[in-house]
């Protein structure tokens, strides 16, 4: 802290002392103080008055790295070699990027960005509420299993080099045996001793990647029922960019005609939603790609059956002309649009690196960060703040 900031602390203190309050409460203001800062709540980068693009700080530089892959104030090495001018050295800060990742506090970057981009960090809070009815399988801790679960998916893509497109595709996963008890795996997977988290493959490819995961799904779903709309507008949204309007404010809620001898299936029900021109141009992309997830209740738990005893309908079909059947042909189709998903994964990944919603202006960024991953095998980028991993020094925003 500067000397002038101490003397305004300081100054405060005095202040009280000089009214007779006692000591504790002329500390308590100081500290007040100290936290109401905008220096305090937040990451300040100062900007140079005079025009152009320039690297941004050394200081500056280190508490991007830290902050972004340990959500924490740089340590004693970032500081060392921001104090020795060598963080904008390619090499030093691709050291640093492999240091940070072995470290186990990057578990709280792989927790953060999955929570926050698949919306898993709602599971035991807002979805999936805790009914007694469930609880021979979901419990507290199982609720904190599948948030934990996304998180160290994550982790071993980033820490064992694999490919970004494993979010997608990838035939393994991490269990406990309660969830093992939750997927109804019991006797299917082959678990190592011990307690905790241990890497297992999936028996089947049915739930390949992140669209299989349980938090996920269930996240995507209604008290007792399974959401075709949310799921599709969750992978249309999350995976692929590709935002959807809000309905209508004069379009009812879905819901079965009332006065039926038969209860509409959620099929019918979408299709007769769909009747509407007003609904048809988003629920004709949303609903295909939820249907196609039709096999997973609304807890995320596979099912050949619907609610009614029928067997699930989970084929879909696209405006494109593309067709699916259940969730291995929907992964296959959305693979097809790779392209989409990896420029949706690289703009959350440097919008979580810069901590800052992205700009036009960054749009060649995500473009170079996408190139070098096609290059790569889709690696994951090794710094997304690097303005494409090809050498050339991170530079200042401009208006950022």
């Amino acid at each position: 802290m500067a000397a002038e900031d101490i003397d305004r602390l300081l100054t405060l203190y005095d202040r009280g002392d000089k009214r007779g309050e006692p000591f504790e409460e002329n500390v308590r203001l100081a500290l007040k103080a100290v936290l109401v800062s905008p220096r305090f709540l937040f990451k300040v980068e100062e900007n140079d008055p005079q025009p152009g693009i320039r690297p941004v700080g050394q200081y500056e530089m280190a508490s991007r790295l830290s902050y972004f892959l340990w959500s924490t104030m740089p340590d004693e090495e970032l500081l060392r070699l921001a104090d020795e001018s060598k963080l904008q050295d390619p090499k030093v800060l691709e050291a640093q990027v492999e240091r940070m990742l072995d470290d186990s506090r990057s578990r709280v970057f792989a927790g953060g960005f999955m929570g926050q981009w698949l919306g898993t960090q709602e599971i035991g809070g807002r979805a999936v509420p805790l009914l007694t009815e469930l609880q021979h399988f979901y419990t507290p801790e199982g609720a904190a299993d599948l948030r934990e679960q996304p998180e160290l998916f994550f982790h071993h893509i980033l820490t064992e080099n694999k490919s970004a497109l494993d979010l997608l595709t990838a035939n393994y996963t991490f269990l406990t045996e309660r969830l093992v008890k939750y997927y109804e795996l019991e006797g299917k997977v082959t678990m190592p001793s011990g307690p905790g988290f241990h890497l297992v493959k999936w028996p089947d490819d049915r739930r390949a990647g992140v669209l299989g995961l349980a938090s996920v799904l269930a996240m995507t779903s209604h008290y007792k029922q399974a959401s075709p709309v949310l799921r599709g507008a969750w992978v249309l949204e999350t995976l692929l960019g590709t935002p959807v309007p809000p309905p209508p404010a004069d379009v009812p809620a879905l819901e079965a005609a009332k006065g039926s001898a038969k209860k509409m299936t959620v099929r019918a029900m979408l299709a007769k939603h769909r009747e509407s021109t007003s609904c048809a141009a988003c629920h004709n992309l949303m609903d295909p790609i939820g249907l196609g997830l039709e096999n997973f209740d609304w807890m995320g738990r596979w099912r050949e059956k619907d609610d009614d005893g029928s067997a699930v309908d989970a084929s879909g079909a696209l405006p494109s002309g593309e067709t699916f059947n259940g969730p291995v042909e929907l992964r296959a189709v959305l693979l097809n649009r790779k392209e989409e998903f990896v420029r949706q994964f690289t703009s959350k990944l440097l919008g979580y690196a810069l901590g800052r919603g992205l700009q036009d202006g960054d749009q060649c960024t995500v473009q170079k960060l996408m190139d070098t991953m096609a290059k790569n095998g889709y690696q994951t980028p090794e710094y997304p703040g690097r303005c494409g991993g090809d050498g050339e020094p991170c530079a200042r925003e401009k208006g950022s």
